[in-house]
């Protein structure tokens, strides 16, 4: 029984480090006012950005042992926005085309943190699966000719899991960490992104699609 309440303390440890609730987000207010003004053409539209104020409600877990604890949060900021669009754009998109490196470095980091303390973790989780699996298949294998090598084998493969079950929970990222670092995916928050920059990299892409679709 206390294999099976770990496998699948595992399996659900897994699933969880797999599975990623992205934040909820919404418009909440007009484009900001830029030199290069609204889109003129369909071309235009088509590569177009605008920054607008943009509510998100990121949500984070943490995995426990035997609980799960869920974390939600409301951030304001500045989204970037295809005309007329509600919904804010991943900035995983937009960077090559803002050209703002010292922007996205430091708006990257939180982001990097966590998704680094995430693979760690669904190693740790995966790993100690695998050895459970390995362990206790091959005591299951060996049962009718050898008990003693089965308990070996089934005891091994039950250490293995719990090894990985208290690597992965230890890894983990916070759920305060992953709040910021879901938040930020669509979202550059006020009081801690340079707004000038994100306003030069809006302005800089849509002059440039300006440019390509006048030729």
């Amino acid at each position: 029984m206390s294999g099976f309440r770990l496998s699948a303390g595992l399996v659900g440890l897994t699933a969880l480090l797999l599975v990623a609730c992205g934040p909820s987000a919404l418009r909440t207010g007009p484009a900001l006012a830029l030199p290069s003004g609204p889109a003129r053409s369909v071309c235009e539209r088509v590569g177009w950005y605008e920054a607008a104020p943009v509510r998100v409600t990121a949500e984070g877990e943490t995995a426990g042992v035997l609980f799960t604890t869920r974390y939600t949060q409301e951030f304001h900021g500045l989204g970037l926005f295809r005309p007329g669009q509600q919904q804010p754009e991943e900035l995983d998109d937009v960077w090559p085309k803002l050209a703002e490196a010292p922007l996205q470095q430091k708006h990257e980091l939180p982001i990097e943190r966590v998704d680094a303390a995430s693979r760690h973790s669904l190693y740790w989780a995966l790993g100690g699966l695998g050895g459970m699996a390995a362990g206790i298949g091959g005591a299951v294998a060996v049962a009718d000719s050898s008990r003693g090598a089965a308990a070996t084998l089934g005891i091994s493969g039950l250490v293995a899991g719990l090894v990985g079950v208290v690597g992965a929970l230890v890894a983990q990222q916070s759920g305060a960490d992953q709040l910021q670092a879901d938040a930020r995916r669509r979202l550059f928050i006020e009081g801690e992104d340079d707004f000038a920059a994100v306003r030069r990299g809006v302005e800089r892409n849509n002059l440039n699609t300006r440019s390509q679709c006048a030729h």
